[in-house]
């Protein structure tokens, strides 16, 4: 049986809150995560008072996304991910696709 992974990537206020409901609305079977809900539980819970802070949050959230993301896989869940997509994250996110065997689609 095939997994499959949509990912909606682009630039802040590029419409991927947006055309994730689309996409949603068309294909229910799919299950969404969404980076920018971690991003702002996290920083609705942790603190930083200076560039270094934030990039260690920045750090820690990107993380619990991807362990998020990697439980679902284990589920086999078809998901969607709404995701910022930054080409340093590439390996991660590559690996996680491969061990879990998911066929991606951006």
């Amino acid at each position: 049986m095939s997994r499959h992974l949509l990912i909606v990537t682009g630039y802040p206020g590029s419409g991927k809150s947006y055309t994730t409901a689309v996409i949603l609305r068309a294909f229910p079977q799919f299950r969404p995560l969404s980076y920018d809900d971690i991003k702002e539980e996290w920083f609705d819970r942790e603190c930083f008072d200076n560039e270094e802070e934030k990039r260690a949050v920045r750090e820690h959230r990107l993380q619990a996304f991807y362990e998020q993301l990697d439980g679902r896989m284990k589920q086999g869940e078809d998901l969607l991910i709404e995701y910022p997509f930054c080409r340093k994250h590439v390996p991660a996110l590559k690996k996680l696709i491969d061990s879990n065997r998911y066929t991606p689609v951006t």
